[in-house]
């Protein structure tokens, strides 16, 4: 997900939850409050993961905010070895993830890693 696509997403939470208040007035619905806070949630962590993304994309390796948002996103994907650096590198694990999405997303590589358009 692109970044203005996810900034659009938490606005539109937002808004969800603004107009929910709006209509229960005084009497809240506890439940319609609380799905409405967990999308908005949900909205700002897809926001985040975008932005780590992008950074870790221009090279912000190093900065240790990003590499943590985006272990905690990949977290479920990785191989435990890989997690606790016994049997791979995280670092490189999350590199390659993030690489191969952003390839698929603009949709200039295949996943061989060779452009499309070269049909040597």
């Amino acid at each position: 997900m692109k970044l203005r696509e996810a900034l659009e997403a938490v606005l539109e939470a937002a808004q969800k939850q603004q107009e929910l208040q709006e209509e229960n007035g005084e009497s809240h619905d506890a439940w319609a409050d609380a799905c409405a806070a967990v999308e908005l949630q949900s909205a700002i962590d897809t926001v985040r993961v975008a932005q780590a993304k992008e950074r870790f994309t221009h090279g912000h390796h190093d900065d240790p905010n990003v590499f943590d948002i985006l272990f905690k996103y990949y977290e479920e994907e990785m191989p435990y070895g890989t997690q606790k650096a016994r049997t791979g590198d995280p670092y490189e694990w999350i590199n390659d993830h993030v690489l191969e999405e952003s390839c698929v997303e603009c949709g200039g590589l295949d996943w061989t890693g060779k452009d499309e358009d070269d049909n040597s």
